[in-house]
């Protein structure tokens, strides 16, 4: 982050109270929705249903009937809005995909770029986030959460959706937090969205606040209140619009746009009630264009979300600021979601960043009619298969271009049409052969525009054309329960497992097609399919000492080149202290050290050229227990690092297991998605941890 410097700021502040003119603070509402058209709302032409507290909303404001998001999809419109620049600038310029090995996963928010959150936060702002972030995992880095951003207060969810009952993500992982704790918290999620929306300002109220509200309606998960749930950890059962009527259609688009709806007026309620409504700016709009689940958009408007054509991204937006801007009002000014940032600081008499911002301050359009001078505007789109397709606007022409068939990522196959947007607001009629000079000249400064971005873009890892980068890491891992404890999907590189409950190798063997967890990927698949660089094998009861390794020879010779790692864990309660402390190695399987080391010196004799390890679970905890046995730890028995008489508690124990394996995989420590535990238990656990690097 870098703004002009608190002093300089206050220098500011002190020379306008000097002049008489005290700066202005009042409150800032950004309420961004997911997915929704230029005629999502009826006061922008919706056919299907009204929407009377939105429609109030515009009836008491301005309605800003050119308005466009600078993305043409959820993430680019998001960064580009927070920062108040082009979101190429940041290096994000798709969706960052949910899935681990798609080339956009593992780009986020840098915390290089500067938020106004940032701004205002530094200018005396109380500042907030509750809803849909969608600026990086941070499972892939905590540079990415949003309080490293500037925002004081955080309540929602990191991905791109969640499912709106059981607030599981695309991602397959539950995904509601407070701040960096993850929360389970019943409620549908638009209602959850208002209830702490109206608890941060009602907080708040006697203080200068700049609240960011981004609802997850009207995206899918399609579900309305009362629906069940749709997506758990285990998969998705899509609700498909093809697979209904029209009728069931619109009545579920009219369910999830209503609550949506209300809420905007429970806020504007609330202002009144508090007596902060005629020192609060609230301004509304959607992240882009509509989705196919809904008929949204408007039918005069060509595309739709990812498309570059004006269905992609202008979206209704309206103003609302009571006896500063004009009730009824409207404006037909090109406006862009970079403008926000620029405004946002301009009305609160906040310092500009060192790095000029895109956008531009349209305040004085809002408070007096004084639209900002012509200017272009751009876009460039990047959709989740690596096609390209960019587009500019130079007042009423508008220039599309589209890559076919390029290959994924690449500008290749090149083809422009050009629009009059005043006579052809569809965009049906390409007068690129008329006018083939302003066509060329608009190309021209369309590639000008992005090279310009580009040459002092925040580096991102992956992406399609990224060729330098180190091939990711291979992992595959088999167990069970235990295995799970190391958390697979919090591990760095390409990682399948197959993992099945309470079961030992021999009979996973055996019966390849029963793993308990449903995102596994059975081992015959996996193993014949792929060559990994490392698989993890997990043993447990069932099994002998000759059996375990038989089974795992075979699972070597079909991984020649795989480095192989022995892995398991236990609780060393008084119930396992017998079988933990045994010096007995042969035999039937037990969760011992001297079973595991005579496991691993038995595959070391069987396969002396191959590279065999284990993670050295169970040393962790008899080092742990020695360290809580001599009153060195924050915890009284080893027993409260579980969360049952097996597993690893979430909050601790599977710290170490989840280390544990990243140290015998040669990644490093990580504590993404630990955000429970206490400074004092993470220090004596990284303590216990460092121990691995011990004999």
């Amino acid at each position: 982050m870098k703004i002009l410097p608190p002093l300089l700021f206050l220098a500011l502040a002190f020379s306008l109270s000097a002049q008489g003119e005290a700066p202005s603070r009042p409150n800032l509402v950004v309420v961004m929705v997911d997915d929704m058209g230029y005629a999502g709302l009826g006061c922008f032409g919706n056919p299907h249903f009204e929407t009377p507290e939105l429609d109030r909303l515009a009836a008491e404001g301005m309605r800003l009937t050119d308005f466009h998001s600078s993305g043409t999809v959820c993430s680019p419109t998001r960064a580009g809005l927070l920062t108040g620049r082009y979101q190429q600038r940041a290096g994000i310029e798709a969706v960052i995909h949910p899935v681990s090995d798609h080339p956009e996963h593992r780009k986020g928010l840098k915390p290089s770029e500067t938020t106004f959150a940032e701004v205002l936060q530094e200018a005396g702002y109380t500042t907030g986030l509750v809803g849909k972030w969608h600026q990086g995992y941070p499972k892939n880095s905590d540079e990415f959460h949003p309080q490293v951003h500037g925002f004081d207060e955080f309540v929602g969810f990191h991905s791109g959706n969640i499912d709106f009952v059981s607030h599981v993500g695309d991602h397959y992982e539950h995904d509601w937090w407070h701040g960096r704790e993850e929360t389970e918290e019943e409620g549908y999620s638009t209602h959850l969205i208002n209830r702490h929306t109206l608890d941060f300002v009602r907080r708040h109220a006697e203080e200068p606040f700049c609240l960011y509200v981004a609802h997850e309606a009207i995206h899918n998960p399609v579900q309305v209140p009362g629906d069940p749930v749709r997506r758990t950890e285990d998969g998705w059962d899509r609700w498909k619009w093809q697979e209904h009527s029209e009728e069931e259609r619109i009545e579920k688009y009219k369910g999830m746009t209503l609550p949506l709806d209300e809420a905007v007026g429970d806020l504007r309620r609330l202002l009144v009630e508090l007596g902060i409504d005629k020192n609060t700016l609230v301004l509304f709009f959607s992240d882009n264009g509509a989705a196919a689940d809904f008929p949204s958009g408007s039918p005069e408007l060509r595309g739709d979300k990812g498309s570059v054509h004006e269905g992609g991204h202008k979206v209704p937006a309206i103003a609302w600021w009571p006896g500063k801007i004009e009730a009824g009002s409207e404006s037909d000014a090109a406006l862009i979601s970079l403008d926000v940032m620029p405004t946002l600081l301009a009305l609160a008499n906040a310092p500009d960043p060192e790095r000029p911002l895109d956008g531009v301050d349209i305040s004085p359009l809002l408070l007096n009619g004084e639209p900002p001078a012509a200017r272009p505007l751009f876009w460039a789109s990047l959709n989740n298969g690596g096609a390209r397709s960019e587009a500019m606007r130079e007042e009423d022409w508008k220039l599309v271009v589209t890559h076919p068939k390029a290959a994924p990522g690449t500008f290749e196959n090149e083809t422009t049409a050009l629009y009059h947007l005043a006579d052809d607001p569809s965009e049906e009629t390409d007068l690129s052969d008329e006018h083939p000079e302003r066509t060329a000249a608009m190309l021209a400064e369309l590639e000008a525009w992005y090279a310009d971005t580009q040459e002092t873009a925040t580096p991102q890892p992956g992406g399609w054309l990224a060729v330098e980068e180190e091939p990711e890491q291979t992992v595959y891992l088999i167990g069970n329960s235990l295995t799970q404890d190391t958390i697979p999907t919090r591990l760095d590189g390409d990682v399948q497992w197959h993992i099945g409950c309470g079961k030992s190798l021999p009979y996973l063997f055996e019966n390849p097609g029963m793993p308990c967890v449903k995102t596994s990927t059975v081992w015959p698949e996996a193993l014949a399919n792929k060559q990994y660089d490392i698989v993890s094998v997990q043993s447990h009861y069932g099994a002998t000492l000759e059996e375990d390794a038989a089974v795992i020879s075979e699972w070597m010779s079909m991984q020649p080149e795989a480095v192989f790692v022995v892995h398991t864990g236990w609780a060393r309660s008084e119930s396992r202290a017998e079988e933990w402390a045994a010096d007995e190695a042969g035999g039937k399987m037990t969760h011992s050290v001297a079973y595991i080391e005579a496991l691993v010196d038995k595959l070391k004799a069987l396969h002396p050229d191959r590279e065999i390890r284990r993670t050295r679970a169970m040393d962790l905890l008899a080092r742990a227990s020695a360290r809580i046995e001599a009153g060195d730890a924050p915890v009284d028995d080893l027993t409260e690092l579980y969360r049952d008489a097996i597993h690893m508690d979430h909050a601790t124990g599977r710290y170490l297991m989840h280390n544990a394996m990243r140290h015998a995989l040669g990644q490093p420590r990580s504590a993404a998605g630990f955000e429970k535990i206490t400074p004092e238990m993470k220090a004596f656990l990284d303590e216990v941890l460092d121990s691995l690097d011990k004999p």
